[in-house]
């Protein structure tokens, strides 16, 4: 895995279950992690399950001896693009890429230029360039790449209504009592969020007269699936009540 957050860490469970070595790639290491949502029996809350762990620098010797590589880190300005050229050319040739979490941290010609070259045995790719990928896109003719909608998430799962509302229930809980909430920021990826954030904002701006949304919120519905959550449109009164408020100011 190349990431080791919530995708990283349920992969490496299930590939436990099938008996495979798992070697994890981080910028800050692997360690327990607390204060984040984690369904009781998932995923690797502790961090004990990755074989051997490699950060920086150390790139050449996660890659050259790998039969999957897992991207599992989330898309920003400094992952945009990650794999390029000289990462795919390590890969041995029976080596596998799949990627559930974003098309973009992997350079589209790259990819392409792999998979025509035969540089990689094949890909599994659920998170694209495009939404949606156009049909006559080269992705779509080599048999060796199987392509899936952006469905590799938990959104589909019956349980994840209920769980999203259980993350913002207990966030709520410690947010008044003042205990640490969960599924917090750092200072370090606050401005990563700010893109999505502005969705939200955008939203309730134009649906209550107003952009100040508790962050609690914010963060807990951003760190399910920002792409999945939906809001309940205003009734046909209170959208009436809010113009006129905005009419008044």
């Amino acid at each position: 895995m190349w990431g080791y957050g919530g995708i990283g860490r349920e992969t490496a469970r299930l590939a436990k279950a099938f008996n495979l070595t798992v070697h994890a790639m981080t910028r800050d290491g692997v360690k327990p992690r607390t204060h984040v949502y984690c369904v009781p029996g998932h995923g690797d809350p502790e961090g004990t399950l990755p074989d051997k762990i490699f950060g920086p620098g150390q790139e050449r010797e996660f890659l050259e001896k790998l039969d999957f590589l897992i991207m599992s880190m989330p898309l920003t300005p400094a992952t945009e693009g990650l794999i390029g050229d000289e990462f795919l050319q390590i890969l041995p040739s029976q080596a596998y890429l799949l990627n559930p979490a974003r098309g973009r941290l992997i350079r589209e010609e790259s990819l392409l230029r792999a998979l025509r070259e035969n540089w990689i045995a094949g890909a599994a790719l659920d998170t694209h360039y495009y939404y949606a990928l156009p049909p006559e896109h080269p992705l779509w003719h080599f048999p060796h790449v199987i392509i899936t909608p952006h469905v590799s998430g938990s959104n589909l799962s019956p349980h994840f209504k209920t769980r999203l509302w259980d993350i913002i229930v207990e966030n709520c809980r410690r947010f008044t009592t003042g205990k640490p909430l969960m599924n917090q920021l750092t200072s370090r990826q606050l401005p990563e969020l700010k893109a999505r954030c502005s969705v939200f904002g955008d939203w309730f701006e134009a649906q209550l007269g107003c952009r100040d949304v508790p962050c609690f919120l914010l963060i807990s519905a951003y760190r399910v699936s920002p792409r999945t959550v939906r809001f309940r449109t205003l009734p046909a009164r209170q959208r009436k009540q809010r113009d006129t408020a905005r009419q008044m100011r």
